[in-house]
């Protein structure tokens, strides 16, 4: 089985282009391939006129669509990876992390880490708290950095007094 990921991050017109040069091994006998794309990375190739679909049902035998997971979905991936995690915290998990797999494991990662920085019992609150005020800090750290580059003012002064406000 070889997998390939991100094929969504391959610029325009190269993506197609390598899985029709990718398409020549496709054929090896007892070799599986499993190639995963984004919803909005087929999305933005449909918008921009390359025919996405074209080039994916020429080149594999199945194309699946893998929808978002509902809460107990996320809870029952999260129990396979995290011994005792609390439910409340699962759950919290797949809050934060939309039902997209790869972001509810990234959340628990960080409840998890947060818990155990803590190093006693913390409330479903202070958890939260502190996972989503430490993403908010950082997502706000990168605005302030990509905003400093910015000449025009008073606007440029303007967002940066008002980032600097919502810091947590």
């Amino acid at each position: 089985v070889i997998g390939i990921d991100e094929i969504d991050k391959i610029a325009g017109d190269a993506a197609r282009d390598f899985l029709n040069e990718l398409k020549v091994v496709f054929g090896i006998p007892g070799c599986f391939f499993l190639v995963s794309v984004s919803e909005d990375a087929m999305s933005d190739f449909e918008r921009r006129g390359l025919p996405f679909r074209n080039v994916f049902d020429s080149s594999l035998d199945e194309v699946v669509n893998v929808e978002f997971l509902d809460a107990a979905k996320s809870s029952e991936l999260l129990a396979q990876r995290v011994i005792g995690l609390p439910e409340q915290f699962a759950l919290l998990a797949h809050c934060l992390g939309g039902g997209l797999p790869r972001d509810v494991i990234r959340a628990a990662r960080d409840i998890v880490e947060t818990v155990n920085t803590a190093q006693r019992s913390l409330s479903l609150s202070r958890v939260t708290q502190a996972v989503v005020g430490g993403d908010l800090r950082a997502k706000v750290d990168a605005t302030l950095h990509e905003a400093r580059k910015e000449t025009v003012e008073p606007e440029t002064g303007k967002v940066l007094g008002w980032l600097r406000g919502i810091q947590p």
